[in-house]
């Protein structure tokens, strides 16, 4: 019953703790992979930007540099005017050089045509493939995997310009790219084949993308997975080791209850059994037994009525334990007169310790008076006092004491020659526990310490026990809330 009950526990704490866990790292996984497309968004602008500019750049000097020539060629065609046929000889030459880099330039005006030429892409190249090639550097390693591939698309003459320096796609993936992206809207996005991120930037008939392959990311987020596992495993092993702990401490107070149960029929049973078999033996002689004389009867009929009243006051030790234990409320707590109730109780036990021949004495301080219920402050005294006459041999020594110490009232039972070993000292208020194993006929039935203790609690006191060699056992009753001048 308890292994069942510490597999439920174990499970019922596992479960929500593994959910909210597992909770917590998918997000973090969720989190970590929009954090990585943001980044590899921000990349790709970022790589783009610089081939953006510069084609721009190019377009406003090519516009800018148009007009210089004509007025250069002008200026040439008229210096033969007013220079000599050796001067137009040198000058001639330069003339073609100046038609041909106007002729060389003035197609850069189309996009089209820069996409064919030689020159333009060349300059290009040379400012986008050096951020490509530091965005590169900053990754965990240049593989292909991690390379972002930057080229130019133009939808009307289906040409591609790669600007990349080590391009990780032939030029017919980047045109099949190009052709798929060019019809989207500007941005970030996915394709599905092949299996590529892309940034597209439209700038009149020309498309600027970037691409990366999707293990760019995958291949991070895979290692994370991986790491967040392993690390879910770990602490659902730390939990799975504290629950288990958990466990053991939370079924402690029903393993004592199974022990008290256990002891409670032990004790009941040895107890009953006793004063039974006495009853049904004497009434059996008794039947028997016809020709009885008037004093053999008494006798029967004497141990017949003892072990009845034994039985009686078994059964009004359980009642009491039955009523304080489901006592719900505690009782109201008066002024009461703590002497008063000692002394009463040491004058009627100094008759029951001279018959046992015990040297009975008590020191008891005049008007201590407390906060506590003044019936079971008595209780608590009586059965200290009684527990001491059952157990302290003949001859021996029972002192008992009252004082006011502090802010308290302290009662004290000492057994001078009565001593408890270590190994009973924890159990001696359980109920049924006696440290007699043999059960000695004493009228004891191991209630009369946890009815004391139960009673202290309910009144704020606290019941304390120690024993030594030289002072014997001394039981201790502290009450909490001492009242120095009695009301």
């Amino acid at each position: 019953m308890i292994k069942k009950f510490r597999r439920k526990f174990i499970i019922c704490n596992m479960v929500p703790i593994g959910l909210l866990i597992l909770i917590v790292l998918s997000g973090f996984f969720a989190y970590s992979y929009n954090t990585k497309l943001a980044d590899l968004e921000n990349a790709m602008v970022q790589v783009l930007k610089p081939a953006g500019r510069k084609s721009s750049s190019d377009n406003n000097s090519q516009s800018d540099k148009a007009p210089e020539k004509p007025s250069d060629a002008s200026q040439s065609d008229n210096s033969p005017k007013k220079s000599s046929d050796s001067s137009q000889g040198d000058k001639a030459p330069k003339k073609p050089s100046s038609d041909d880099s106007q002729s060389d330039k003035a197609p850069k005006k189309q996009p089209s045509d820069t996409l064919q030429s030689d020159a333009s892409p060349k300059k290009q190249s040379s400012q986008s493939q050096t951020v490509v090639s530091t965005f590169e550097a900053e990754n965990e390693s240049n593989t292909d995997d991690n390379a972002i591939n930057v080229f130019f698309y133009n939808a009307d003459t289906e040409h591609v310009a790669v600007l990349s320096r080590t391009p990780t796609y032939s030029e017919e993936d980047f045109l099949e790219i190009g052709l798929q992206i060019s019809d989207l809207e500007s941005g970030f996005g996915k394709l599905s084949h092949p299996r590529v991120y892309y940034y597209l930037k439209q700038i009149n008939n020309e498309s600027q993308i970037a691409i990366a392959s999707t293990k760019y990311i995958s291949s991070g987020l895979t290692r994370l997975f991986l790491n967040l596992l392993f690390l879910y495993i770990v602490i659902m092993l730390i939990f799975y080791v504290i629950c288990r702990c958990a466990s053991l401490l939370a079924v402690r107070p029903f393993e004592r209850a199974m022990k008290w149960e256990r002891d409670f029929t032990s004790g009941l049973s040895h107890d009953l059994k006793t004063p039974l078999s006495v009853i049904l033996a004497n009434t059996s002689i008794l039947k028997s037994q016809k020709d009885l004389s008037p004093a053999e009867t008494e006798k029967w009929i004497s141990s017949t009525e003892t072990a009845a009243l034994r039985m009686q006051a078994l059964i009004k030790q359980m009642l009491t334990l039955s009523e304080i234990d489901y006592k719900e409320e505690k009782p109201e707590l008066k002024t009461v007169n703590l002497s008063l109730a000692a002394e009463k109780l040491a004058l009627v036990s100094e008759s029951l310790a001279y018959e046992k021949s015990i040297d009975f004495s008590s020191d008891i301080q005049d008007n201590v008076c407390a906060k506590a219920n003044e019936e079971y402050a008595e209780r608590i005294f009586a059965a200290l006092i009684d527990n001491a006459l059952k157990y302290e041999p003949e001859g021996g020594i029972i002192k008992i004491s009252l004082i006011s110490s502090k802010d308290k009232a302290v009662f004290k039972v000492n057994n001078k020659t009565t001593l408890i070993s270590p190994d009973d000292m924890p159990h001696i208020f359980e109920r049924f526990y006696r440290a007699d194993k043999a059960r000695s006929e004493n009228n004891s039935f191991g209630l009369g310490l946890s009815i004391a203790e139960r009673l202290a609690t309910l009144t704020d006191a606290k019941i304390t026990a120690e024993s030594s060699e030289g002072e014997g056992t001394t039981f201790t009753v502290t009450f909490k809330h001492l009242i120095k001048e009695p009301q």
